[in-house]
């Protein structure tokens, strides 16, 4: 617990801090448990408003409830910061003699969320992974491939009537079709698959393979299933996709090069 990465610390019966992980410490910049042994929250001065966690803790002492989830501030070098915490009551024999809880930095954690679903990763058209979120993808495929064995196959399609498509009625037309095509492949790839617009028409499809046939045969069901497009908005379209293959067992293939060997 001491070692954890999370900010866990414990107090006796009085709300006094007895310990507290590494990683508590380090949020706080404190160098030594001497800075907070034996002191109360408020004694520490760092939440601006002492009622939501100060009121909270004789419960959990008296009562043996869990708190949860429960949102807070506290003052961190000068800068306020939005936390969430958890508490719950320590028994010895039978009796409540402390408690322990856990905090989670709120502002940070919403920082990593955008920064886990960054919008350049997806394609504004479709909605789907653009060509970064693509290789993104690509490498943790290739890395399965590496620790797992799993093997994997990445199919291109493109259809070659789009320019000749949004000449004839308009990039909106030319939009909607590319809409049409990438609900199409949601329907159509399996869960273990991963989609992509990566250039005008070319959507680029990852998936996991047991055999080359097996890879085959499933862009054979995606570009029947294509083909099957024949309104868009109401106006008939004949629509022409072709597809490439490449395989990750073939002969010097990587996720380096894979994109250009399909």
């Amino acid at each position: 617990m001491r070692h954890s990465e999370f900010c866990y610390f414990w107090k006796d019966r009085g709300r006094r801090f007895l310990g507290a992980s590494k990683s508590f410490f380090r949020y706080y910049g404190f160098s030594s448990l001497q800075d907070i042994l034996g002191k109360t929250d408020e004694d520490m001065g760092w939440h601006v408003e002492d009622g939501p966690y100060r009121d909270a803790e004789p419960e959990v002492l008296a009562k043996g409830i869990t708190v949860r989830n429960r949102p807070g501030q506290c003052i961190l070098r000068g800068v306020l910061h939005h936390i969430t915490c958890y508490k719950w009551p320590l028994y010895d024999r039978g009796q409540i003699v402390g408690l322990m809880g856990v905090f989670f930095d709120a502002d940070k954690m919403k920082k990593r969320v955008q920064e886990i679903t960054d919008t350049s990763y997806v394609d504004p058209v479709t909605g789907l992974m653009n060509m970064r979120g693509w290789f993104d993808a690509l490498f943790t495929y290739d890395e399965q491939k590496t620790l797992q064995k799993r093997r994997y196959s990445v199919l291109l399609l493109d259809n070659s009537t789009y320019r000749s498509v949004g000449a004839s009625y308009g990039p909106k037309f030319a939009q909607q079709l590319l809409r049409e095509a990438a609900d199409n492949l949601r329907k159509t790839v399996g869960r273990d698959s991963t989609i992509a617009r990566i250039r005008k028409s070319t959507f680029a499809v990852l998936s996991y393979e047991k055999t080359e046939a097996e890879a085959e045969e499933r862009a054979q069901v995606i570009l029947r299933s294509l083909q099957t497009i024949h309104k868009v908005g109401g106006s008939p379209v004949t629509l022409a996709y072709h597809y490439a293959i490449a395989h990750s067992t073939e002969q010097g293939v990587s996720a380096k090069n894979i994109y250009h060997v399909a």
